[in-house]
């Protein structure tokens, strides 16, 4: 996990993400120098890919010159290639997995969990190593892992086509990106590895323009989720304090109590592990 250094650094590399995915023009040079002080302060490079990712999309856009990159940034550039490369293998291998053992079509099946992250937010198969893939089926049913979990059937607008290698998946809108994530992080049953919390920070800082937090909350509950989303709603918003004014305490319902002692405590726990 991180030190409480480190995960000031991620947190402002999540806000300056942010800014990208809300299409304000980016300062190449400031985003460079955040990351590289990133790599300096040692953070796990699970944590700075997708922020070299959206960096190579801000360079690309502005024709930047890559020579003029620095050599930690460009060996991240490196390794975003190479991921890309694996994430897609293992994809193409879990949806043989979806048409044998499911009998499903991929082309139905809304990606979920960090690969849900990855192809939603960040639209780069090389953002970052995708742990475990994870998919919610037509019938509810959420292929994770060895044990399946089953959720209510997804609506067909909540999600949208696209296509990644050799097949067509399915990835989620941004209001049901943000549920999904809500659930993993404020699930404590799941494990906290991958981390989830920079991703469901990102997407909020990034969309909560485009809808309210009791939508989410109802997309949770149709999930038979919506404990977990809450409580993933409220790590996040203590984590990035100006998210409060979206996700008002009192419109998530949860007791004074819980937002003044449970919620701090899980949130060191998830963000900095055991260390303290």
């Amino acid at each position: 996990m991180l030190s409480n250094d480190q995960s000031k650094i991620v947190v402002e590399l999540v806000r300056s993400n942010a800014r990208i995915l809300r299409r304000e023009r980016p300062k190449i040079l400031r985003l460079m120098h955040r990351l590289i002080e990133a790599q300096e302060e040692q953070i796990p490079e699970q944590f700075l890919l997708p922020f070299s990712s959206s960096l190579r999309g801000a360079t690309e856009g502005d024709r930047f010159e890559e020579s003029a990159l620095p050599a930690s940034v460009g060996l991240l550039f490196n390794k975003n290639q190479r991921w890309s490369c694996w994430n897609l293998a293992t994809l193409e291998r879990f949806g043989a997995r979806i048409r044998g053992e499911f009998g499903a079509a991929t082309e139905d099946a809304v990606l979920s969990g960090d690969g849900a992250a990855l192809v939603g937010l960040y639209q780069d198969p090389g953002a970052y190593p995708a742990a475990c893939w994870a998919a919610v089926l037509k019938d509810g049913t959420c292929v994770n892992g060895a044990k399946p979990k089953t959720f209510s059937p997804p609506a067909d607008d909540w999600s949208e086509k696209i296509r990644l290698g050799n097949s067509i998946w399915r990835r989620p809108k941004p209001i049901f990106l943000v549920t999904l994530l809500a659930g993993h992080v404020g699930d404590s049953t799941t494990s906290p590895t991958p981390p989830m919390w920079p991703h469901l920070g990102l997407a909020l800082l990034a969309w909560r323009d485009q809808f309210g937090v009791n939508e989410v909350l109802q997309m949770g509950a149709e999930l038979a989720q919506q404990e977990e989303v809450k409580r993933g709603i409220a790590i996040v918003t203590h984590i990035f304090p100006e998210l409060e004014k979206w996700a008002n305490p009192e419109k998530l319902g949860i007791p004074v109590w819980e937002r003044k002692f449970a919620i701090p405590i899980a949130t060191r726990r998830l963000v900095l592990g055991e260390r303290e």
